[in-house]
C-alpha cells in the first residue's frame, strides 16, 4: 500500500511513499511559512487507516543577499517590526525578557533595539537572518552598530557580537565585546553617549549563509540598548582608523600612526594640516613606500 501526507487545514495530498518506507522528504514548500502535516495509510480502494495527530513546523527564511550595493541594515524605527526571520531567544539565567525595540534612547530616527534590564547570569541571542554576502566585494565585508554606554560597576553586562555560518554560537567567530559601561572592559570611552563600534566578517565565512549572533549579557545593572545594526560591503579604498601622533613633536616635526585594514597598502597617503591662526592649508602626499610598519 502507500502512505499519503496531507497539508493540515488545505487538506492536500502533496505525495505518497511505499509503506515499507520510514522517510520522505516534503519538498515545494514556502520559506518562512508554517505547516501542519499529517499521515495516514492506504491499503486500498476505499481502504485507509485514520489520520494521525498533526506535526507543525515553520520553514526557514530565504537568506537575503548582501553586496556592495545594498547592505543589511536592520532598522528598529519600521512601523510594526517583530524580528521576523530573527532569532531571538533566552539562553539562560534567571531573566526572561527578550530583545525589543525602545523610543527611550535612539542613536537614529526614533527607536532602538533595547534588551531590559535583568537578573546577573542571563543571557539572551539576538541573531540576524541569514545572510549572503557577495564574494565580489573587493575587500570583504563588515558589521557594525551603534551603543549607548553609561558609566557603571558591571564588568560584563552588555553584547558580545558573534559571527559564522549557522545561527549558533558553536564554530562561531567572536568579533568583539562592547560593554554597557564606558569604563568597562577592553574598548572604552571617556564619556556617556552612543558609539559605533565596526569589525571586518572573516572572509572565509562568505561563501555560505552568514549569521550575526548578538549575544546580550545581563548583570542587573540596567538595559542595554543598540541601534543601526549593519552588514555592508568595504568600500574599494578603506579609511585608516586610530590616527594619532607618536610622543611629543620635535621642533620642525611630528610623527604620525594609525591603523589599516588588512589589504594591500593604499598607493599614497594625502596629509592636510594647518598652523592654529593660519588661513592656508597645506598638504603632504606620501608615497606608501615613506611609511614604516605603523607610522609616518
Amino acid at each position: 500500500g502507500d502512505v499519503t501526507l496531507d497539508l493540515g487545514a488545505d487538506d492536500v495530498t502533496l505525495g505518497t511513499v511505499d509503506a515499507d518506507s520510514v522517510r520522505y522528504t516534503l519538498s515545494g514548500l514556502e520559506p518562512n511559512t508554517d505547516y501542519s502535516v499529517t499521515l495516514r495509510s492506504i491499503c486500498g480502494e476505499g481502504d485507509a487507516s485514520d489520520w494521525t495527530s498533526a506535526v507543525s513546523f515553520r520553514t526557514p527564511c530565504l537568506p537575503r543577499a548582501v553586496d556592495a550595493d545594498n547592505p543589511f541594515v536592520a532598522d528598529a524605527d519600521v512601523a510594526g517590526f517583530n524580528f521576523e526571520c530573527w532569532t531571538n531567544e533566552h539562553i539562560s539565567g534567571p531573566g526572561s525578557n527578550l530583545w525589543q525595540t525602545s523610543t527611550d534612547k535612539h542613536h537614529s530616527g526614533t527607536s532602538s533595539f533595547i534588551l531590559p534590564d535583568m537578573s546577573a547570569t542571563t543571557y539572551t541571542h539576538l541573531v540576524t537572518p541569514g545572510l549572503t554576502l557577495d564574494p565580489a566585494a573587493v575587500n570583504g565585508y563588515q558589521f557594525s552598530f551603534w551603543m549607548y554606554r553609561v558609566s557603571s560597576t558591571k564588568p560584563l553586562e552588555g553584547v558580545r557580537v558573534w559571527v559564522g555560518n549557522s545561527p549558533v554560537l558553536e564554530g562561531a567567530t567572536q568579533l568583539f565585546h562592547i560593554r554597557r559601561g564606558y569604563n568597562q572592559g577592553e574598548i572604552t570611552e571617556a564619556t556617556e553617549g552612543w558609539y559605533e563600534y565596526k569589525a571586518v566578517i572573516p572572509s572565509e565565512l562568505i561563501n555560505d549563509a552568514v549569521y550575526v549572533i548578538l549575544e546580550g549579557i545581563s548583570e542587573f545593572g540596567n538595559a542595554s540598548y543598540i541601534d543601526d545594526i549593519t552588514v555592508s560591503a568595504l568600500p574599494s579604498c578603506v579609511a585608516l582608523t586610530a590616527f594619532d601622533t607618536v610622543g611629543e613633536p620635535d621642533v620642525d616635526q611630528v610623527t604620525l600612526t594609525w591603523k589599516e585594514y588588512d589589504s594591500d597598502r593604499p598607493l599614497q597617503y594625502l596629509v592636510e594640516y594647518t598652523a592654529a591662526g593660519a588661513d592656508r592649508l597645506d598638504t603632504a602626499r606620501v608615497p606608501y613606500a615613506d611609511v614604516t610598519d605603523d607610522a609616518v
